[in-house]
C-alpha cells in the first residue's frame, strides 16, 4: 500500500499545504486499512465456507408463514 500510493499522497499534501506529519498519517492510515482488509480476506479463506452467502440474495419468499412477521 505504501509503496503504491506514497508519490500521489506526497503530492497531494504538498499541494495542500500539508505538514509531514498529516501526509505520514494518511499513508499510515492507507496501510492500516490494507492491512485489516487483507487480514479479513485471509480469515475468511482460511474458514473455507464452502459458498459466501448474502442477505441480498436470501429468498425471504421460501419462509413458513407462521414466521413472516410482515
Amino acid at each position: 500500500m505504501i509503496t503504491q500510493n506514497y508519490a500521489r499522497l506526497s503530492k497531494e499534501a504538498a499541494a495542500n499545504n500539508q505538514s509531514y506529519q498529516d501526509y505520514l498519517l494518511a499513508l499510515l492510515e492507507g496501510e492500516v486499512l490494507q492491512a485489516d482488509e487483507n487480514a479479513q480476506k485471509l480469515r475468511l479463506a482460511r474458514a473455507r465456507f464452502p459458498v459466501i452467502k448474502m442477505l441480498d440474495s436470501f429468498d425471504f419468499n421460501a419462509l413458513l408463514p407462521s414466521t413472516r412477521r410482515w
